[in-house]
């Protein structure tokens, strides 16, 4: 509760202040807690910055949000998470990328592709890694699978072939999906083999992905990454 707490007040504060968030002669934060993910053998912060609508939507300029990237990865938040539809005109990948120019060595780097067939994953994927100012991602995700998609990714003309295929050339690190469906992560665990999936977790358990998700999460070695964790 004491970290929540911290992490809270050190969000707002980098939302509004201006100057930094420490005082000169203050002590140093401890450094954030690192956490495997999944089966990969890399090692992530357990608390990472998604960018999502609070994000773009509360800060109306490109620097000044830039800014707060770039503050919050030299805090210690090593995991940043975008997507390549978030906003108008890719907005959230675009501030992201402003802050790669320098702090890209840094950070895990994720984003998602809403396009299901292969060509339109592929065409999503290259501008991603223009719009981030990169030649490489750390992780891609199929955004938010629901019912009947996971035929449609893993088809001989669907996304997962492309994600499969920029892992091989070495343009993507890892691959795997988000969803709000229990059922569609454990079909997708066992038909696309993930190395990360990303789902809504928090206390109120709606949808509930404790009882049977992630107890094969962890059998598979499939890294989770916990979203909505306040809501």
């Amino acid at each position: 509760r004491t970290f929540l707490a911290g992490a809270a007040v050190a969000a707002t504060g980098a939302l509004t202040a201006p100057g930094p968030l420490l005082a000169d002669d203050a002590k140093p934060l401890p450094p954030i807690p690192k956490r495997p993910f999944g089966r990969t053998g890399t090692q992530i912060s357990i608390v990472g910055l998604g960018a999502g609508s609070r994000f773009y939507g509360s800060i109306p300029d490109d620097e000044q949000a830039a800014e707060l990237v770039r503050r919050t990865i030299d805090m210690g938040l090593e995991f940043l998470e975008t997507s390549a539809n978030y906003g108008p005109d890719g907005i959230s990948e675009k501030r992201l990328g402003i802050a790669m120019k320098t702090h890209r060595s840094k950070v895990f780097l994720e984003t998602k592709v809403d396009e299901r067939t292969y060509d339109g994953a592929m065409r999503e994927i290259e501008r991603s890694l223009e719009r981030l100012n990169t030649d490489y991602l750390d992780l891609v995700l199929h955004h938010n699978l629901g019912d009947g998609t996971v035929d449609e990714v893993s088809g001989p003309q669907g996304a997962e072939r492309a994600l499969r295929e920029m892992v091989d050339q070495e343009v993507v690190r890892y691959k795997g999906f988000s969803t709000h469906v229990p059922q569609v992560a454990l079909d997708g665990m066992a038909r696309i083999e993930p190395d990360g999936i990303q789902l809504p977790i928090n206390a109120t358990r709606v949808p509930d992905f404790e009882p049977q998700v992630l107890p094969e999460a962890a059998r598979r070695g499939v890294g989770v990454i916990a979203m909505k964790t306040c809501g």
